[in-house]
């Protein structure tokens, strides 16, 4: 009996996986003349329970204040961390401390599309391109 009572609080701990999201962002500007070469074509990294609009198109985000260049390596302090980088081909991501990870295309490959609503100076658009496998962001929805 001792030894199945030990077992029990093992079998009840919940195995979290705290995943993250490689998203593509850019605003379609009415005026494309007006857009700052700053709001181009960016990659956001955000936790996956977090991979909506907001957090990654909102200039107050934390996760978007992070956002790298189109034609850059997507890296950010994700979650606490000191640095994450992720492949923009998504083959995995490595992180600050020699941590490494494995990342997977959504959709086949096609990335899920969310249109964000429309802004002063045109409509954010989101393109959810990859989720990443990994031990940051631990948190509700997570699992």
């Amino acid at each position: 009996m001792r030894f199945w009572n030990a077992l029990v609080p093992i079998a009840l701990l919940p195995i979290v996986t705290a995943n993250f999201h490689l998203v593509l962002i850019w605003l379609e500007a009415y005026d494309s003349s007006t857009v700052p070469s700053n709001l181009m074509p960016s990659w956001v990294l955000v936790p996956s329970n977090r991979d909506r609009c907001d957090p990654a198109t909102k200039p107050d985000s934390e996760f978007f204040k992070w956002r790298t260049n189109f034609s850059s390596e997507p890296t950010a302090p994700l979650c606490g961390s000191s640095g994450v980088t992720v492949s923009k081909y998504g083959a995995g991501w490595n992180d600050s401390r020699g941590q490494t990870g494995e990342c997977f295309p959504i959709n086949n490959g096609k990335g899920y599309f969310i249109v964000c609503g429309q802004k002063d100076t045109g409509i954010w658009l989101v393109l959810d391109m990859y989720w990443c496998k990994s031990d940051w962001c631990k948190g509700r929805g997570d699992q």
